[in-house]
């Protein structure tokens, strides 16, 4: 088990994404997954992300040796957790940085779909927005 502090820029950074969301959730804009530079993996569908998200995308970010992407639309949040390095992320590594990003979220209001190279988790907008 991996322990995740989280340094103050990563914390600041963390609060402008999520002010971000909420900026554009109240103004029902969607919020996009840029195009990104994939490999694929040995794994079938599974894909390893070579790009930086934070170069790409206002809506990610990294903690420690993780980086997080946000997307969603409608009433929908899409988070994408990935390890810098490629490796394959454990699910409980991957809830450790959710619950960085969004401590005040009841973690039962949190959906997952489990991967391997990725770990994607999916939350209301109505429950992120009220919980800051």
């Amino acid at each position: 088990m991996t322990t995740i502090d989280l340094l103050r820029d990563e914390q600041e950074h963390i609060s402008v994404v999520l002010e971000k969301i909420k900026e554009y959730t109240l103004q029902n804009k969607p919020i996009r997954i840029p195009r990104l530079n994939c490999v694929e993996k040995s794994h079938g569908s599974e894909m390893a992300y070579l790009t930086d998200w934070t170069q790409i995308s206002e809506f990610a970010g990294s903690i420690g040796e993780y980086q997080f992407l946000f997307e969603g639309e409608d009433d929908l949040l899409h988070l994408v957790i990935l390890r810098k390095d490629l490796q394959p992320i454990s699910v409980e590594d991957a809830r450790r940085i959710v619950e960085k990003i969004m401590p005040d979220v009841p973690t039962a209001k949190i959906w997952l779909s489990p991967g391997i190279f990725t770990q994607h988790f999916y939350v209301g907008h109505d429950e992120l927005i009220s919980s800051f």
